[in-house]
């Protein structure tokens, strides 16, 4: 009957756990299983036999269980997804793909299901597998009536069971020859002791009266009790008319596993690949002529795999290869493995994959079925989601310590302007004290002002509301400005500062957004001057090719690495504790940031903790009068200027501004470098530099070192030493360096001119 039509090793030999269980009454109960069944929920066959599938199903699950029973009535067969209960109480989500056979007053349901928690993938496959044979199976009396057919009967040829048994005699299914043979056949094994009989090469005539070629065997079975006769019968019309017995054997193949959704692949012991489906040949970037004895690694690219010349497996750290001891603990103890999770780092990528493998044997050889789900992208997606969920809990935390450091810096402006006003009523106060009030009135008003700004700032910045002008704007006055306002400042806390302008006035006359370029100098300036305690602050700008760039550099606390590319973002300060000591919004970078993209430059730094820092910005140059721009070249380097340069290296501002008030009247253009790096730089670049002014003492590199490296690339430019180590041992010592000439700090006008005189002609 039925439940005796699958043997052990056909069911043992199933993926997944295949179960048969029987409607009895108004109740069901479980007749076959295979190991699978028993492996995953604990139970012994004793505990299982009998009992009701419900038995093993999660509570909750009950009601769309049945109902899903009931669909197959009326459908035929259905899917559906069930919780099962282990005997330790595990509940493990499955796909169940489940059938219903009526025989007699008995209704069979037949079953197979895969894990879901692991491998969602392999439903529709089980599910093809399961519901249809690829061979036409057919069960008869020993008279030949019908008593069962598979789907395939009706996919091959046209006709379903119930149709052959209502028409029982009317319809030919062979052609008379044939009829007679397989009746010959039929009687022969009935009157042996043979089980069934040698292939049967036969014809089907299907319902449209084509004929097909069929191969198959006939075998003794039982059917409800009775005596009966299995025939299965296999299509080989295609490879009747063909030679090509390799090409049609692969394609038969193909039928069993080409269509599985995950990566299949028989192998030997040696790990070689001996076949691999589709989607296996697809996802590795494979071909039929170079996947043949493949190594498993090597398929992958794994970089192990390449590592010796012996290939796959001789790798120093292919011992600890969890797919290559999955591999071999098959091979040796024919232990069968299910989703084992691995990477593979290939050369290319990194692979996560869960691995199943199963044992496949004869008397002759061992092969191992491998399945491999390639879980990457699932994997990726896991860990972006939790690195969404950091970021957003970071976010979070950063909102907060802002919000409490807003009110911190908005209360404390408050404060002054409401206590002070307060005191104000008093008409006690003397004219000193009443002038003092109000001066601290004023200067929280302003300190408010500035916060209420640079929120505004920031929201507009959001929301896209800023527009961008065009506008003429002088730079070399807007950096002269801040000069001075910044000077003041700087002075009250004993640190130096500079500018440095490498364009003359009208060159420097660009279109841009005034307003908007102000403030990032304006908020990268404050910053410098609030982060640094000692030192100096040096701003300026170089023109490269059609692009300023700005840079402020300051010798404060710095800032490490790993935070640099956070600092622009909003919300994210480097050290909020440096905010509460140090002041402020936080808000300076972010806007800088932003309106410095709005007027198509990029900002960026480097720093160091300890050491300074120095914030670098672009500017787009458009140049109010194109015809005056310097000729430079599209990489950012000079080319040769029709008008010659003198180049100032002195990282001294007043000494600079000396010597270039100094040297105003003469026809060169002057270039300045605050450092000896950046004077080496500027005399690769600007091959107009006919005369250099080295200063000795200087940062990043001095000016004996600088001049080494000056000698090497343009031996033939004067340098002129200019210090203020005035000893005669140190003008010999300049001159015996090759410098062509000495001037000893403080310098006379007419002293610089006579020694520039000898080199140039300055009329």
């Amino acid at each position: 009957d039925i439940e005796k039509r699958f043997s052990n090793n056909i069911i043992n030999g199933l993926p997944g756990v295949f179960y048969m269980f029987v409607k009895q009454a108004d109740e069901y109960r479980l007749v076959r299983w295979n190991k699978n069944f028993e492996n995953v929920l604990g139970y012994s066959p004793e505990e299982i036999y009998c009992k009701s599938p419900f038995d093993f199903i999660a509570p909750e699950d009950h009601e769309y269980g049945k109902k899903k029973i009931e669909d197959i009535f009326i459908k035929g067969h259905v899917e559906s997804e069930l919780r099962i209960k282990t005997k330790e109480g595990k509940v493990i989500p499955f796909l169940f793909a489940s059938r219903a056979y009526q025989q007699g007053n008995r209704t069979y349901f037949l079953g197979q299901g895969i894990n879901l928690s692991k491998q969602i993938e392999f439903q529709n496959n089980v599910k093809t597998l399961f519901m249809a044979f690829p061979d036409i199976l057919i069960v008869s009396d020993y008279q030949g009536n019908i008593l069962y057919a598979n789907d395939s009967l009706k996919q091959q040829t046209g006709y379903t069971q119930e149709y052959l048994q209502k028409n029982k005699g009317k319809v030919a299914l062979h052609p008379p020859e044939d009829r007679e043979m397989l009746k010959n056949k039929i009687t022969e094994l009935l009157s042996s002791n043979a089980v069934h009989t040698d292939i049967i090469e036969n014809r089907f005539i299907d319902k449209k009266g084509q004929t097909h070629w069929y191969s198959g065997v006939i075998v003794k079975t039982t059917f409800s009790g009775q005596p009966a006769l299995l025939t299965i019968s296999r299509n080989i019309t295609r490879s009747k008319y063909s030679e090509q017995a390799l090409v049609e054997s692969e394609n038969r193949m193909s039928t069993v596993f080409d269509s599985a959704p995950v990566i299949m692949m028989l192998i030997n012991e040696k790990r070689e690949i001996l076949q691999i489906n589709k989607k296996g040949i697809q996802g590795l970037n494979l071909t039929k002529k170079d996947y043949r004895l493949l190594p498993f690694g090597e398929a992958y690219k794994c970089i192990n795999a390449f590592e010796n010349p012996a290939g796959c497996g001789a790798g120093v750290r292919c011992g600890d290869c969890l797919v290559r001891r999955t591999i071999q603990d098959t091979f040796t103890n024919g232990t069968e493995h299910v989703k084992v999770e691995a990477t593979l780092n290939s050369k290319d990528t990194k692979y996560y994959i869960l691995l199943s493998s199963a044992l496949l044997k004869n008397d002759v050889t061992k092969e191992v079925l491998l399945t491999v789900d390639d879980v990457t992208e699932q994997r990726l997606m896991q860990e972006e989601l939790k690195q969404s969920v950091q970021k957003a809990e970071e976010s979070d935390r950063l909102k907060s310590a802002f919000l409490q450091n807003m009110s911190h810096e908005i209360r404390t402006p408050l404060n002054g302007i409401l206590g002070f006003s307060g005191l104000l009523d008093s008409e006690e106060l003397s004219p000193e004290e009443r002038s003092y009030y109000i001066d601290v009135i004023n200067q929280s008003s302003n300190q408010l002002l500035s916060i209420v700004d640079d929120i505004l700032s920031i929201s507009r910045l959001e929301t896209g509301q800023i527009e961008v002008l065009s506008e003429q704007v002088n730079v070399n006055a807007m950096m002269q400005e801040l000069f001075a306002v910044y000077n003041t400042k700087a002075s009250e806390r004993n640190i130096v500062i500079s500018h440095g302008k490498e364009l003359d006035d009208k060159q420097s006359i660009v279109f841009s957004d005034s307003e908007k370029l102000r403030q990032v100098l304006d908020n990268l300036l404050s910053n410098a001057l609030k982060f640094t305690h000692e030192g100096h602050v040096k701003f300026g700008y170089h023109c490269k090719g059609n692009t300023l760039q700005f840079y402020i550099e300051d010798t404060g606390i710095g800032i490490k690495e790993s935070d640099h590319s956070r600092i622009f973002e909003r919300f994210q300060q480097v050290d909020f504790d440096s905010t509460r000591v140090y002041g402020g919004t936080g808000l300076g970078l972010t806007i800088a940031k932003g309106n410095t993209e709005l007027l198509g430059g990029k900002i960026w730094l480097d720093s160091l903790p300890g050491k300074g820092s120095t914030f670098y910005f672009t500017l787009p140059y458009k140049p109010v009068y194109p015809e005056l721009t310097p000729a430079l070249a599209d990489d950012g380097s000079t080319k040769d200027s029709e008008q010659p340069a003198i180049l100032i290296a002195e990282d001294e501002e007043i000494n600079y501004l000396f010597i270039a008030e100094s040297l105003k009247e003469i026809d060169y253009k002057l270039l300045h470098a605050f450092n000896g790096l950046e004077a080496v730089e500027l005399c690769k670049q600007n091959k107009s530099i006919c005369l250099v002014l080295m200063d000795i003492k200087m940062p990043k590199l001095d000016g004996y070192s600088a001049f080494e490296e000056i000698k090497l690339i343009r031996p033939e430019l004067p340098v002129i030493a200019q210090t203020a180590y005035a000893m005669v041992s140190d003008r010999e010592k300049a001159l015996k360096a090759g410098f062509k000439d000495y001037l000893s700090k403080p310098i006379k006008k007419a002293e610089l001119l006579n020694v520039i005189s000898k080199y140039l002609e300055i009329g």
